[in-house]
């Protein structure tokens, strides 16, 4: 039997759980009760360079037995990216020369392919958020606990980023066209900020938004056409609705305007598998105060329901009858009277409800 709360796209107060890892063996660099700063470095990991084969026949013009011969490097050799590996002379012309595409250590020369290490590199990961070291994972990272506003997405791509919040959009059914992320209308001091838009529909807005220097960009929904664009577009993207032509639920556009200026760090794609796509609002802990989340709570909230007949319809939950017998079960459960935005009283099962706000 169901006996879940709804699931909440906006959680206004709400203690976050999230962990930093990397793959062992990794190095933690705070300790237990630490206090970091989302730019604050938790953990790293030295990883070996991945291996790049380079055609020096081919780069040559020559036969692979022939190869060897004309290469200026030895086995166990480190050199510098550009620096030359083989080179042949040819009657009349300018020289023939294959160069390493980056640093490295030369590992073997087999059949007329050269194989080339590269460097050894650093991974590190970021705290994300603001907030204290929960629990440290040996050789893997730390569990940061943190307090703020917490804005569950649908779909996002491109990563992290952490910034100011700005609103980039005048109400919550506006349009986000290339002109809402000019210099004009942006305002000084945009460039590494998390901009809130409308619905994504044209990918030039993208690139308006690399324009801009924005960290990254929360929408209230985007059309599928232009999802490759925006995975490949270089910074994060979130999508709140997931696809398609949705505009914000007004309670949350107006309690996301509120903290316009206010730190938030945006987990397009979260690196923590547990997670989902989210937006994260940093709020001091005294702020937050002991809100806490009762039944009482949801009476008054703003609701979309997920099921025909009114699947996709928002609404206030104005009661909490008796537990009523679920369709999908013919169990008992727990439910919530809505009144729609048209004045319709509905009775809805929690499981078919999302809380916006």
């Amino acid at each position: 039997m169901p006996t879940g709360r709804p699931e909440r796209q906006l959680v206004r107060m709400a203690t976050i759980l999230r962990r930093r890892v990397l793959e062992p063996p990794a190095e933690v660099l705070v300790s237990a009760g630490a206090e970091v700063a989302p730019e604050h470095i938790v953990a790293q990991a030295r990883r070996e360079g991945d291996i790049h084969v380079v055609d020096v026949a081919a780069g040559l013009k020559v036969g692979q037995r022939e190869a060897r011969r004309y290469v200026v490097v030895q086995e166990g050799q480190w050199l510098a990216a550009g620096t030359i590996l083989a080179q042949r002379r040819v009657f009349l012309e300018d020289p023939r020369e294959v160069w390493a595409p980056v640093g490295g250590t030369i590992e073997a020369l087999r059949g007329g392919l050269l194989f080339l290490r590269a460097d050894p590199y650093l991974v590190r990961r970021r705290a994300h958020l603001a907030g204290r070291v929960e629990e440290v994972l040996e050789e893997r990272g730390v569990v940061i606990r943190s307090v703020g506003r917490l804005l569950a997405g649908a779909w996002g791509a491109g990563g992290e980023a952490r910034g100011p919040l700005r609103l980039c959009v005048r109400s919550a059914d506006a349009p986000l066209g290339p002109e809402c992320l000019a210099p004009e209308a942006l305002g000084r001091g945009a460039r590494g900020a998390i901009a809130l838009g409308g619905v994504l529909e044209d990918a030039s807005v993208l690139a308006a938004a690399r324009a801009a220097g924005l960290a990254g960009l929360v929408v209230s929904s985007l059309l599928p056409r232009i999802a490759e664009a925006v995975a490949t577009a270089g910074f994060p993207v979130l999508s709140v609705e997931g696809f398609g032509h949705i505009p914000w639920a007004g309670a949350v556009f107006e309690a996301l305007a509120g903290d316009v200026g206010r730190q938030a760090s945006l987990s397009a794609t979260n690196a923590d598998p547990a997670y989902g796509p989210e937006l994260v609002i940093a709020v001091e802990e005294e702020e937050a105060g002991a809100a806490g989340e009762g039944q009482e709570d949801l009476v008054g909230a703003a609701v979309r329901l997920t099921r025909a007949p009114h699947a996709g319809e928002v609404g206030r939950v104005i009661g909490l009858p008796e537990r009523v017998v679920l369709a999908e079960t013919d169990l008992p459960g727990p439910a919530a009277e809505v009144r729609l935005e048209d004045g319709t009283r509905v009775v809805v099962p929690w499981v078919n409800l999302v809380v916006l706000a």
